[in-house]
């Protein structure tokens, strides 16, 4: 079993990648980056998957699964995939947090279908309480079927634990 301090340096180290990935990539306008990639998500389900947990430096961490569906745009498919949150504060106490995922999308990017591994890692807002704002990245690690050679990365905005819209470049 992994510690809390294990697991927030993990957080912490994803995020870190994130950035720099991030920073790495050009701008998504670029055509070098290939294809501009924009539309809409929906978060579908979120299932608690261990109740929040204190930290020793007085946060909090939490870990549930979500699905996103993919609709309106250069993406239509779906991912179902762990998250952990870390929250910079109390359990009990509306918070900011960070989180981190890894998992697969299943579906179609363009005209072309496939499966894409990603990590995806971000932010919410503490405020407002009642529909928080949330940021991240989404780097495509590695495609198959007809997105074998998928690269790119998205970000993408919105509601958190409702949905928002994305925007980045692939390129196959």
């Amino acid at each position: 079993m992994r510690s809390a301090r294990g697991v927030t340096a993990a957080v912490a180290a994803l995020l870190i990648c994130s950035a720099v990935g991030r920073a790495a990539l050009p701008a998504a306008s670029s055509a070098a980056t290939g294809s501009l990639a924009a539309g809409s998500f929906e978060v579908t389900s979120i299932v608690p998957t261990s109740p929040p947990r204190p930290t020793a430096g007085g946060g909090c961490l939490s870990k549930l699964t979500a699905t996103f569906v993919f609709f309106d745009g250069t993406l239509e498919g779906s991912f179902t995939a762990p998250f952990v949150f870390l929250r910079n504060g109390a359990c009990d106490e509306p918070a900011a947090q960070t989180f981190v995922a890894r998992g697969t999308f299943s579906g179609c990017v363009g005209a072309r279908e496939g499966r894409f591994t990603f990590v995806f890692a971000g932010t919410v807002d503490a405020t407002p309480v009642e529909a928080p704002k949330a940021r991240g990245t989404l780097i495509v690690l590695s495609g198959s079927g007809g997105l074998r050679g998928l690269q790119g990365a998205l970000e993408l905005t919105g509601v958190a634990g409702v949905g928002g819209t994305y925007i980045g470049a692939v390129s196959i």
